[in-house]
């Protein structure tokens, strides 16, 4: 985690049985949109949404758009979206290129991300990956 208290949150929401994990399309209309329907009917919130490598593989098709829009139908107080991204580094000896990944986790609010991606702002994954701190 980035901090120590970021740290700390995550620990404390995995140990009170608050971390939901989610098998499915999430550019399908199914998913996320039962976990909002869900979250809402119980009077709940989403307070951290984490992707994995989910994000970059929407991107290789259009299912990115209905991502976010189906992020745009879950109850979130907290708005922080987590996601690691991997970034290629290269080393050159002579004429060999090594490549090696070095995982880095970035946190991204989910309501200036929803508004960039309303506003027609977000198009590609480096959009997404370049707006993350």
């Amino acid at each position: 985690m980035a901090t120590e208290e970021n740290f700390r949150a995550l620990k404390a929401i995995e140990r009170n049985n608050l971390l939901v994990p989610l098998v499915g399309d999430f550019g399908g209309d199914k998913t996320i949109r039962r976990v909002g329907q869900y979250l809402r009917a119980h009077g709940a919130t989403t307070t951290l949404f984490y992707t994995s490598n989910v994000e970059q593989y929407l991107f290789q098709t259009d299912a990115w758009r209905r991502f976010y829009e189906n992020v745009e139908t879950l109850p979130i107080t907290e708005k922080q979206h987590l996601r690691p991204v991997v970034l290629q580094h290269a080393l050159r000896h002579a004429a060999d290129v090594q490549r090696w990944a070095e995982v880095q986790t970035l946190l991204d609010p989910i309501s200036s991300l929803l508004a960039e991606f309303r506003a027609g702002q977000i198009q590609s994954y480096e959009d997404v990956i370049s707006r993350s701190n």
